[in-house]
């Protein structure tokens, strides 16, 4: 039974996991920079990041000034997967053009280059995490029921008497 419980409890956590720190992350950030403002940057590095998948991550470090004081940054996108960038911001970097930034004015340390919404890996992600919370809550629920049924058979058994 406690190995249930476990189980049920460790596909829980997971979806939980994944709801507050991928999709959750993903919506507060982009609640927050709902009143970001576009300011000109430059590139300070552009390279190609490890492969994950079958996608590959951009790594990206940039610079931006506002409201007189100069800020870095290497957040790149909110919902999109950075690879696609990488193309266009190393002609960028090579290039020398400034690019454009998306900058918090309530925080302008925070920033990103694009703040697009994508719906598929958001919905994707938010599908996949409320499946894992809902096992882990079903597998609780169950193991609840069962350690209950279990108790009360082991003391019927041992009082002798049958009851309803």
């Amino acid at each position: 039974m406690v190995l249930a419980w476990s189980i049920a409890l460790a596909i829980l956590a997971v979806g939980l996991t994944l709801l507050l720190g991928l999709v959750g992350k993903s919506v507060w950030e982009a609640c927050l920079m709902t009143n970001a403002v576009q300011v000109e940057g430059r590139l300070l590095s552009v390279e190609l990041g490890s492969r994950k998948s079958r996608h590959r991550s951009t790594n990206v470090l940039y610079r931006y000034e506002f409201g007189g004081v100069p800020h870095q940054s290497d957040r790149l996108a909110l919902f999109k997967q950075t690879g696609s960038f990488y193309r266009s911001l190393k002609w960028d970097l090579e290039h020398n053009r400034p690019i454009l930034v998306w900058v918090d004015p309530d925080h302008p340390q925070r920033a990103f280059l694009d703040r697009e919404f994508v719906l598929w890996p958001f919905a994707g992600g938010l599908v996949f995490s409320i499946g894992w919370s809902s096992m882990g809550l079903y597998l609780i629920k169950r193991s609840w029921r069962a350690t209950g049924k279990n108790s009360g058979e082991t003391i019927i058994r041992r009082s002798g008497r049958k009851s309803r």
